[in-house]
């Protein structure tokens, strides 16, 4: 809530954050116990390689299947959800800070942000995407199923990393969504 006056929400985001902060520092003060030798996070790195294939789209929007050994599959659908395009930021960025490695955290970050500037007059995203061409191909809005973990990560972004476009980016689709809402 730097600068701005707390909501309730804000309050319960921050209080969340602290309580994951708290987690991950049991979890670190563990794995310093048992001598921990870091192959989670080779097997991680790996990981995010191997997706890193799914990005590569006109749009940076990803592909929603991305097939571990071959990369895309043949025929797969261009048609991407927004909460699965644009809910691979916080892992991603995560994966570069403990790698050195920003190609990951840039890539997520850059299909979230063009989800984010795709939204329409009104403000709002739709629940599914092109990701070819960047055009929606289910234009319903909503903040369920297909949708929710988009304006979750945005929230987590800022929480997380403490960079404010994120959060402003979070209030816009809020304020868009509390304003259309029936």
């Amino acid at each position: 809530c730097r600068d701005r006056h707390c909501t309730g929400v804000e309050a319960m985001a921050e209080a969340n954050l602290e309580r994951e902060r708290k987690r991950v520092e049991a979890v670190e003060q563990r794995a310093e116990e048992l001598h921990y030798n870091g192959f989670l996070l080779a097997m991680a790195e790996d990981l995010g390689e191997r997706m890193l294939k799914a990005f590569e789209t006109p749009t940076s929007i990803p592909y929603g299947t991305v097939n571990l050994r071959h990369g895309i599959p043949p025929g797969e659908t261009v048609v991407s959800s927004l909460a699965g395009a644009g809910s691979l930021s916080l892992e991603f960025t995560m994966l570069s800070e403990l790698t050195g490695r920003p190609e990951f955290g840039e890539k997520a970050q850059a299909a979230a942000i063009a989800l984010y500037n795709r939204r329409t007059t009104l403000g709002l995203l739709g629940k599914h995407v092109n990701i070819v061409n960047g055009k929606w191909t289910e234009t319903v809005s909503g903040i369920g199923s297909n949708a929710d973990s988009f304006f979750e990560y945005l929230a987590k972004m800022y929480l997380l990393f403490g960079d404010e476009a994120w959060w402003w980016r979070f209030l816009d689709t809020y304020d868009a969504i509390n304003l259309q809402l029936r």
